[in-house]
């Protein structure tokens, strides 16, 4: 297991009691409530010292609700330093009102509005660029969640919006299971080539064959967001419990470490936690 300190940069957890998630139908074995008990179970033997919650998708009329819970449940447990919640970007007139009302709780880092699954130009319309413009001049980076095909769209953004920090998550989501390499390694080159771009690396084993993944599937692929990046800019992210769908969270970290092995004792301890306590601004002991 990992001997280093670690800040996971993706959690999730969820109450399907408290909140109601539709896209959890889809999914049954995550179809229950995950608390941060069953996060401390998940990682036994891993020295986590903060996480940085990412928002859940419950249904949008719930993201504040979501966004005051988990400040809530952060307020006891210090090591939930940060919270990345929802906003609707696509609104137009009302967002500046959304955006300064999550930017007054304190661990909120940044926003994420999910662009996966959203029609080509989505992100491009002119009240998500000029919504994005202004989370960055409030103080906060926007996290891009896209589909490896959704690449140079995200990139567009990334060039519209000269004075905002970005983060990509899940590497961008290449199709691992169909040997999707290129154009997905060209598009995140090109990506790269903006120094405001951060890469989270998470979702490798989602994205490669959910049942019979092997670290080989993976290791091109995390060895290029690498190459590209470089070690300042790519962080080590747990996903849970979404990442349960392939890989538990103690197997995540024995891989990770593994593809770092031959890596400096900085850039590994960049990757697993001093990158993420800089984008993230969180305090660390």
């Amino acid at each position: 297991m990992c001997d280093l300190p670690i800040i996971d940069s993706h959690l999730h957890i969820w109450d399907i009691q408290r909140l109601r998630y539709p896209w959890l139908d889809g999914f049954p074995e995550l179809n229950r409530t995950f608390t941060l008990r069953d996060f401390d179970m998940a990682c036994r033997g891993v020295d986590v010292r903060r996480m940085v919650f990412l928002n859940c998708e419950p249904l949008p009329e719930q993201n504040l609700a979501e966004l005051a819970w988990v400040d809530a449940i952060a307020d006891e447990d210090k090591r939930l330093a940060a919270i990345v919640p929802y906003v609707a970007v696509e609104q137009g007139d009302d967002i500046a009102d959304q955006i300064e009302m999550v930017g007054r709780y304190g661990r909120v880092r940044g926003i994420r509005r999910l662009l996966q699954g959203e029609p080509e130009g989505f992100a491009l319309q002119p009240a998500v660029v000029d919504a994005v413009r202004r989370i960055g001049a409030n103080g906060m980076h926007f996290e891009i969640t896209v589909a490896a095909t959704q690449l140079p769209e995200a990139l567009e953004l990334v060039q519209r919006c000269p004075d905002v920090p970005f983060i990509l998550d899940h590497c961008g989501n290449p199709d691992i299971a169909g040997g999707g390499f290129e154009p997905w390694r060209s598009d995140l080159e090109a990506l790269a080539e903006c120094e405001r771009v951060t890469c989270k690396v998470s979702n490798l084993t989602n994205n490669a064959d959910l049942a019979r993944w092997t670290v080989d599937d993976i290791t091109p692929y995390f060895d290029a967001v690498v190459e590209v990046f470089g070690p300042t800019r790519v962080m080590w992210a747990g996903d849970w419990p979404h990442a349960l769908r392939s890989v538990t969270y103690s197997r995540w970290v024995e891989v990770a470490e593994g593809l770092t092995a031959a890596w400096s004792s900085t850039d590994r301890l960049a990757f697993f936690h001093d990158n993420a306590a800089r984008v993230y601004r969180l305090q660390t002991d």
